[in-house]
């Protein structure tokens, strides 16, 4: 099972109309940012893609991702490198991958990797 978790109620609908009908794998789930409405240790994998440097409260959102993942769970984030390029947020709210890594040990999770070989984005994988 994947749970698609977003804030944006139009996301949810884009997802519910384009993904159900050929994957039956996938639940949309709306979310408020900081609460993720799944069980305590109970999921492997959380992938966050170009989110993280929107995050009002980056360490209380990946403490639910802790909570929700079970012992030996992995979370990616992918998110854009913080340098000057034509697409994108702005550089201003763009995140360093080591200030990330500080957050995710701040919040629990240990044998944190950056890879940086990707040309506009960056990835971090965690354990729990």
């Amino acid at each position: 099972m994947i749970f698609a978790c977003d804030i944006s109620a139009e996301m949810i609908s884009w997802m519910e109309e384009n993904l159900l009908k050929t994957y039956s794998n996938i639940l949309p789930m709306k979310i408020d940012g900081t609460s993720l409405p799944i069980e305590d240790n109970s999921t492997d994998l959380v992938f966050m893609i170009t989110l993280h440097h929107e995050l009002d409260q980056p360490i209380k959102s990946l403490m639910e991702c802790f909570r929700v993942l079970k012992e030996g769970g992995k979370i990616c984030i992918v998110d854009w490198k913080k340098e000057e390029m034509t697409k994108g947020p702005n550089i201003d709210i763009r995140c360093e991958p080591e200030d990330i890594k500080g957050q995710l040990r701040s919040s629990g999770f240990k044998n944190i990797s950056i890879n940086n070989e990707l040309n506009e984005f960056f990835l971090i994988i965690a354990e729990k």
